[in-house]
């Protein structure tokens, strides 16, 4: 592919050019990048290529694969192994996919053996089988013991339990809608520029605090903040 080249001032012509060149963009993808026998994206796009977790749940999360693709969700769940950053983008995509359920349980199997080893904050990796749990590059506390790119729960509990999400950038509108699974209840606080939505989630019943400057969509009901809203 050549060298694409920024258009030229802001207005009509220009997202023309942007619309073309991501049109391209995706031909090309789908072209060299996708395996048809596989169902899956390949790890290079090159048109010869085998699949790969890491191709499948990047694509995934770009919104490129297609709602019924069994291949891709098998990609996604073989990511078994790599860094709590990459495994957390894995469980995201399968989200995405609305299989919620199996994010969960995938979250739950990654990061419960370090609640286990008695961590209460994100740990820079998980544990290796055959050594301590701190030990990482050689050395037995190599380890950060809090770690940003590993707090992938923190968004994804969310997510999945509780089915909080924007629906616009900077949470203008955004919807709820509760998985409890096994849970009795849950709840979360997530801070907006429009200030903190508050979702608890019981049995049976669910309440949300809309801010100000927020619309709450829920299913074909819309509510405007502030509000307080149960069903």
């Amino acid at each position: 592919m050549r060298r694409m080249e920024a258009p030229g001032a802001p207005g009509p012509e220009r997202l023309r050019a942007w619309k073309e060149y991501a049109a391209r963009v995706a031909g090309t993808l789908w072209r060299d990048g996708w395996d048809p026998d596989a169902g899956a994206w390949r790890e290079y796009v090159d048109g010869v290529s085998q699949p790969v977790p890491l191709a499948n749940t990047l694509a995934t999360l770009a919104g490129l694969t297609p709602p019924e693709s069994p291949g891709v969700e098998a990609q996604i769940l073989a990511t078994s192994s790599g860094t709590p950053s990459m495994r957390a983008w894995a469980l995201r995509a399968l989200v995405q996919r609305g299989l919620r359920g199996q994010a969960v349980d995938e979250l739950i199997r990654s990061w419960g053996p370090l609640v286990a080893a008695g961590a209460d904050t994100f740990w820079e990796d998980f544990a290796s089988e055959g050594e301590q749990p701190t030990q990482m590059y050689g050395r037995p506390f190599g380890k950060s013991l809090c770690h940003g790119w590993s707090s992938g729960p923190a968004d994804l509990l969310v997510l999945a339990i509780l089915g909080t999400r924007p629906l616009v950038p900077g949470w203008a509108q955004f919807t709820v809608d509760p998985q409890l699974g096994d849970l009795e209840w849950a709840a979360c606080v997530v801070p907006t520029v429009r200030g903190d939505v508050c979702v608890v989630a019981e049995r049976g019943t669910t309440t949300v605090d809309v801010p100000a400057g927020t619309v709450l969509v829920h299913g074909a009901d819309r509510f405007t903040g502030p509000t307080k809203v149960s069903w």
